[in-house]
């Protein structure tokens, strides 16, 4: 069945503002992402892009095939809503974790460094012990530094290596989630967009 021109017209615009809607809330995300991945696994930001592209696409597709009554619309936007809410508490315990577990090397401030759960003495070493004892107050950077700690493997001087693993994986995890969670909220808000056009 061939569509009048309006109709193909007023398709192409719906499909193009889903689009839109969808880029423009993503792109800012992907880029705080992209800009801050975790030191322990810098080759994940390659893989946001793609994981980006799949959830957008099975986003669309399940809300598509769920899509029923008046109320859809309304549905979307609470799952949205909540989604969202839970990507900025798993961002902002990504950002306490990449503050408090990492360091950036101070010269060129270009690597970051995978270290444990900052000064407590649980996860410090007899190394990490001493330097807190002398310079509690000190900033991680400065233990690195009078450690020679800015290189493979010398933050297991200060931290235990289970305690650099775990914050490691704790970072990974946040940064996943919250990227999951950011990029299905705004498909879902984009989706609600394309039904409301729908139905006018």
């Amino acid at each position: 069945m061939n569509l009048p021109d309006w109709a193909r017209l007023s398709k192409s615009r719906i499909s193009l503002s889903w689009f839109c809607a969808g880029a423009g809330a993503i792109v800012p995300g992907y880029a705080f992402f992209t800009t801050y991945p975790p030191p322990i696994f810098p080759g994940i930001t390659i893989l946001t892009s793609v994981l980006s592209a799949a959830v957008i696409y099975i986003t669309f597709a399940l809300s598509s095939q769920t899509a029923s009554g008046q109320g859809r619309p309304a549905h979307l936007v609470r799952w949205a809503a909540l989604l969202l809410l839970m990507a900025f508490v798993c961002l902002t315990a990504y950002v306490l974790l990449l503050r408090y577990c990492t360091v950036l090397e101070p010269q060129e401030y270009l690597q970051r460094f995978q270290v444990g759960f900052w000064k407590f003495d649980w996860c410090l070493t007899d190394a990490g012990m001493n330097l807190k004892r002398n310079i509690p107050l000190a900033p991680l950077e400065d233990w690195m530094l009078r450690e020679s700690a800015f290189r493979q493997g010398g933050p297991e001087i200060i931290w235990q290596a289970w305690s650099i693993v775990t914050a490691g994986f704790a970072l990974i995890l946040t940064y996943i989630v919250g990227f999951v969670l950011w990029t299905v909220g705004f498909s879902l808000l984009a989706r609600c967009q394309d039904q409301i056009k729908k139905k006018e």
